[in-house]
């Protein structure tokens, strides 16, 4: 907490100033209540002190149904400030927490960005999810329930030294109690809360998970007839979910009727052992006591703040800890960037020895695999599923780092150049193009912000995608569904095509570009991918041969490894598995003319 608090000086720095003028101004409005009263005790020399001996006397003078109603008027004027003063309070209270979610929520996706895929695939989406958004907000809560407990803190301090200016016996009975209170709540709070709460939390995420999931699989869910099936597996993660809420709502239950309980009793205790301790030597003892029962109602504010502080703690201590690991995996493992700026490609792309896998203990994606991507030329990889095309492209992209090997640019190892700026350098169309949940606009400056509407049209021609762009009823102006739900899977790919054209990189990787579209307007596309390649680098994977016929080096990838290279008419000849490839497609095993 003090960490967090460090990190958000101004709104700490307020909080504390304020709760400082509402202690001086309830502390002046109950020591003029006490003179009021003439609850002397302790107090006498003190007001001596400061020259109040006068004041209290003249006072003291009336009636004693006149110094009532003027104690009342004096209270009503302290609640009015006091009340005034704790609305800036909690709205100070209110945007501390809002920054700390904010900030949080940020600092999760920053490190969501940096971690390696493969520690992300470990969960699924909606654990992330929950991460990203509830937590920031969870933490945010802990952050203005802790702030409110050092005003609270601070509060009772200033109660605590009146309480010992007017009767150190009855600040005895006042604070032992509440001290005892505390100590007694600390095993339910502190330690069976945080547990039921690891456990809650725990099957959040996978309520959260699930959810996500069966959402995501709704159209295969009614296509296989599946919907029971959906409806039991979200049940039983719901029912665990709801049982360990259950468990945590039940022991917050129980925090507030002991802490009212133990309050009564303290009361009860000012009173009873007050009257044998002061009444009875004492002629102003009742006003005392009278006294110090307002003042114990007040120290029940902050010693609600500092409970709730410790039920948000305990609560939401699971949450602190997983965000904290999360931020050290994402220090420890996050893939170290170069310094080397990059603006090109000057000679090639070679990946030397690699051998690569997606996790530790699975089997090699690729091994001992050499292979060259000239500049400007179009290098393309094919080979039968899980031949490790794709990996590929991810060492290329640098989502991956070889286990064991280099890819080296220009000569230089890609570990030492700087990630965003060789990544600045490339464009990727997948075969699952991206589709955000925007405009087509938006979905294009995805590529290019900067991008005008007569180059994202221009773009747009080239991929043979304008046509059903302008048939929308909006026309680019039409609102695209998350994963371009409306859209067929050739009309998503168009879009990607469209999106890498109007990027214009230097390096375009084709990664089953083309494998949703109809013959004839892959055929266009292919011509129109052919003039986008010329003066450019350019690597395809594909599993149709006759869309990369014309590459200037094809790669014949199997197991992970490079079984073959050569241009198309050489590996007709030469390459088995290549030629029952082109059998398979039906094209011709002369190395003559394909259409596309």
């Amino acid at each position: 907490m003090l960490r967090l608090a460090a990190r958000f000086p101004r709104h700490v720095t307020a909080l504390v100033l304020v709760a400082t003028v509402l202690v001086v101004v309830e502390a002046m409005g109950l020591g003029t209540v006490f003179l009021v009263l003439g609850a002397g005790g302790g107090a006498t020399a003190w007001l001596d002190a400061l020259n109040l001996s006068q004041w209290s006397d003249m006072v003291q003078g009336l009636s004693a149904t006149r110094r009532v109603q003027l104690a009342a008027l004096v209270l009503i004027a302290v609640a009015l400030v006091r009340n005034a003063m704790a609305i800036g309070q909690n709205m100070i209270a209110l945007n501390l927490r809002l920054s700390v979610a904010r900030r949080t929520q940020a600092r999760v996706l920053e490190s969501l960005h940096r971690l390696p895929l493969d520690y992300l695939q470990r969960q699924r989406g909606g654990y992330w999810n929950t991460c990203l958004v509830q937590y920031g907000r969870e933490l945010g809560a802990l952050a203005e329930a802790g702030a409110m407990a050092v005003v609270g803190v601070l509060t009772a301090i200033a109660y605590l030294v009146f309480s010992l200016l007017v009767s150190w016996q009855l600040a005895l009975l006042a604070v032992v109690p509440l001290t005892l209170l505390m100590l007694l709540l600390r095993p339910v709070v502190r330690t069976r809360l945080h547990r039921a709460n690891q456990r809650m939390q725990a099957r959040l995420r996978e309520l959260n998970g699930i959810g996500q999931e069966q959402v995501g699989m709704i159209r295969s869910i009614r296509a296989f007839g599946r919907e029971q099936w959906s409806r039991e597996q979200f049940d039983v993660a719901q029912s665990g979910f709801f049982e360990a809420d259950r468990r945590v709502g039940g022991l917050v239950a129980l925090n507030r009727p002991l802490f009212e309980m133990f309050s009564v009793t303290a009361f009860a205790m000012i009173v009873l052992v007050g009257s044998l301790v002061v009444g009875a030597s004492d002629p102003s003892g009742l006003a005392q006591i009278a006294l110090f029962i307002v003042v114990s109602l007040r120290l029940l504010g902050p010693a609600a703040m500092i409970t709730h502080f410790l039920a948000q703690s305990a609560r939401i201590g699971p949450v602190v800890e997983l965000l904290a690991g999360l931020f050290r995996d994402a220090q420890r493992l996050a893939p170290p960037s170069g310094r080397a700026i990059v603006t090109g490609l000057n000679d090639a792309i070679v990946l030397e020895g690699v051998r690569m896998r997606y996790a530790s203990g699975d089997a090699a994606a690729l091994e001992d695999l050499d292979l060259r991507i000239p500049r400007g030329q179009t290098t393309a990889l094919v080979g039968p599923s899980g031949a490790g095309k794709s990996s590929v492209a991810n060492l290329v992209l640098r989502l991956y780092d070889p286990e064991v090997g280099a890819v080296r640019v220009d000569g230089r190892d890609l570990r030492d150049i700087d990630a965003d700026s060789w990544r600045r350098q490339l464009a990727l169309v997948s075969q699952d193009a991206l589709v955000l949940h925007g405009d087509i606009r938006a979905n294009l400056r995805f590529a290019r912000p900067q991008a005008s509407d007569e180059e994202i049209v221009a773009a747009c021609r080239r991929a043979r995608c304008h046509a059903f762009i302008e048939a929308l009823p909006q026309g680019y102006d039409t609102v695209l569904l998350e994963n371009g739900a409306r859209l067929s899977g050739g009309q998503r790919q168009r879009i990607g095509l469209a999106r890498a054209m109007l990027m214009d990189a230097e390096l375009l990787i084709l990664d089953e570009a083309t494998s949703e579209l109809d013959a004839l307007t892959e055929r266009a596309i292919v011509r129109e991918l052919a003039q986008l390649r010329r003066a450019r680098t350019t690597l395809v994977i594909a599993h149709r041969l006759a869309t990369i016929a014309d590459a200037d080096l094809i790669y014949v990838l199997d197991r992970g490894r490079v079984v073959a290279r050569g241009r198309h008419r050489e590996l007709l000849q030469s390459c088995s598995l290549y030629r029952r490839m082109a059998e398979a497609q039906h094209l011709p095993l002369d190395g003559g003319a394909i259409d596309a």
